[in-house]
């Protein structure tokens, strides 16, 4: 039989009756693997029953395909903390620049950040950043050109972790 999805299997007989099993193993999960990232998925799933024991050449691939590689020379550059730094410049009009990093994690490479901008009362007026990122520094723009002068907040979030920071807008 031509297996047209280059999974692994195997078929027997018992009795009267053919059986076919289908599996994945390390080369027709990479294939996959290798479609998710040319699609731009979001993500791919994987679970297991717990039998592989010693066996690790599923997870091994899952590392390969989907952790960022850190070098040694790049250790400096990966943020340890998460951290919101102040505006610049402040006061401002209309443009200011804002920089955050978000921390190295051992449980998750990419985590869904969000930049938000509200006024005095508690209204949320901006949304700058809401999207999955994964650890480094990074810095935007806010373009409050079409605010009124005032004392503005902005607030990083991601998980149950937030930063908040005062500007000033003056026109």
């Amino acid at each position: 039989m031509v297996n047209f999805f280059k999974n692994s299997w195997y078929s027997y007989t018992a009795g009267s009756t053919v059986n076919q099993v289908w599996y994945d193993d390390s080369a027709s999960m990479a294939l996959k693997y290798d479609l998710a990232i040319s699609k731009k998925l979001k993500g791919v799933g994987m679970w297991a029953l717990g039998y592989d024991g010693a066996r690790k050449e599923l997870w091994n691939l899952l590392e390969e395909k989907f952790v960022i590689p850190v070098g040694v020379e790049d250790e400096k550059s990966i943020p340890t903390d998460f951290t919101l730094e102040q505006n610049y410049p402040n006061p401002f009009n209309p443009r200011t620049t804002i920089k955050y990093s978000i921390a190295a994690s051992t449980k998750e490479n990419f985590r869904t950040v969000q930049l938000n901008i509200y006024d005095v009362l508690g209204e949320k007026v901006a949304t700058l950043v809401n999207e999955l990122k994964s650890p480094g520094g990074y810095e935007i723009t806010f373009d409050a050109s079409r605010l009124t002068s005032g004392i503005y907040f902005y607030r990083l979030s991601y998980g149950n972790k937030s930063l908040s920071r005062k500007m000033l807008l003056i026109k």
